[in-house]
């Protein structure tokens, strides 16, 4: 049976045509059921979208509070810093002064520093200087440090210490020229100056060195001038007459195991530095240390009452997570957070834990958070790197392992 439409409008198909023509129109309406079916898979695929959307927005301003509740500690920590150095003296000897001296171009600058945060500063008279090129610093004292209590307690007459840490500059020409004469010269040297600035045996000396880098790159450049000049002559090296021939230079591995020894023998910390600059630097850095290493000690006692270094406050599972995975030796808070992007809760990442010990037992288990991601290194450094499998074995043991020793 055909339709009295088709008839009309194509009377010269024949009924058959007519009806598989019918058919194919039929076929070609859109369904109605079809068309609200794909309405609503659109709904929902957009409703995904914007839960994602919601989803991301919350975790990039979650992550924004931390790192600026981050960035205010450390600012509060550095504040106290510079507060703690007014209790400080700096003295430097009186060679110091001169024109000619290594910070000459930096005092105004250590000078500016330290007025702004109101630490009092001196040159020594050279009958006080006891050695040139010393830097000292004194400490003003009103209370004394109780180790078994944990407690500072007043003193009934405050009183100024010199504190166990001294720098000491040097050029590298005049550390070169005291190498070159050999045997233990350089620690000779070095244990008469503890004599001479009546240092005690447990005061740790900083031994600053300006320019030795320097040094090694001439040192370098004269060595293939002579050669050259040697290979243009028909002579050997050593056996030509030059000018530059009759300097002596040291060797960097000679100047190198000379600073290696002194290290050992006489406790030195050696520091080489190639601007006036990162002299300065260490000045400031070093009398800050000072200035706050007593209220460390509170710090760092276990006692309920000592105040932690930085804020341990969680406000979610996340972060408490976060803040018990950096309880565990090694783990920076770049890796806990690198851990709990993967695993947000505890629970998740004992759940994890448990699906990896049935499927590969221990050893899958101890492994299975070495591919968490650490975007940053310590100094905020972008790293990228992942966690390697002795840290995740130490993640696994604190949280899962029975072995009370595997901890120590």
């Amino acid at each position: 049976m055909t339709s009295p439409g088709l008839t009309q409008e194509y009377p010269s198909l024949d009924p058959v045509d007519q009806g598989m023509l019918l058919l194919e129109t039929a076929g070609a309406r859109e369904d109605p059921w079809e068309s609200s079916q794909a309405l609503c898979r659109q709904e929902r695929e957009e409703q995904r979208r914007r839960e994602k959307e919601a989803k991301q927005l919350e975790k990039d301003r979650s992550k924004a509070e931390k790192e600026a509740q981050r960035s205010f500690q450390k600012k509060v920590a550095e504040v106290n810093r510079n507060d703690a150095v007014r209790e400080i003296e700096v003295h430097f000897s009186a060679d110091l002064e001169t024109p000619s001296s290594l910070i000459a171009g930096a005092l105004p600058e250590i000078k500016t520093r330290l007025d702004d945060n109101l630490c009092k500063w001196f040159f020594d008279s050279r009958e006080d200087s006891p050695h040139p090129g010393l830097i000292r610093f004194r400490r003003h004292v009103r209370a004394r440090w109780d180790n078994t209590t944990k407690r500072f307690y007043p003193l009934d007459q405050p009183r100024w210490e010199w504190d166990k840490s001294v720098l000491v500059l040097s050029s590298a020409d005049d550390l070169v020229d005291m190498i070159s004469q050999g045997g233990d010269y350089l620690n000779t040297w070095m244990a008469d100056l503890r004599m001479i600035a009546g240092l005690s045996a447990d005061t740790q000396i900083i031994l600053i060195i300006k320019g030795l880098e320097k040094y090694y790159s001439k040192t370098k450049t004269l060595a293939n001038r002579e050669y050259t000049a040697a290979a243009r002559a028909g002579l050997q090296p050593g056996s030509i007459s030059t000018q530059n021939a009759t300097i002596t230079r040291i060797e960097r591995d000679a100047v190198v195991a000379a600073l290696l020894e002194l290290q050992f023998a006489e406790k030195a910390y050696i520091v080489k530095v190639e601007k006036t600059e990162d002299i300065e630097d260490w000045i400031w850095n070093l009398a800050a240390d000072i200035a706050v290493r007593p209220y460390k000690l509170l710090s760092k006692s276990h006692l309920s009452f000592a105040p932690p270094e930085h804020l341990r406050k969680a406000t979610n599972s996340t972060d408490a997570l976060e803040l018990m995975l950096q309880e565990v030796l090694g783990i920076t808070p770049s890796a806990a957070s690198g851990i709990a992007a993967k695993y947000p809760t505890f629970a998740e990442l004992m759940t994890a834990f448990e699906r990896a010990e049935a499927r590969g037992g221990l050893a899958k288990a101890e492994a299975l958070l070495a591919d968490c991601e650490i975007k940053n290194l310590r100094n905020g450094t972008a790293s990228g790197r992942k966690l390697n499998k002795a840290l995740a074995k130490k993640v696994y043991q604190a949280f899962r392992g029975e072995d009370s020793l595997a901890l120590a």
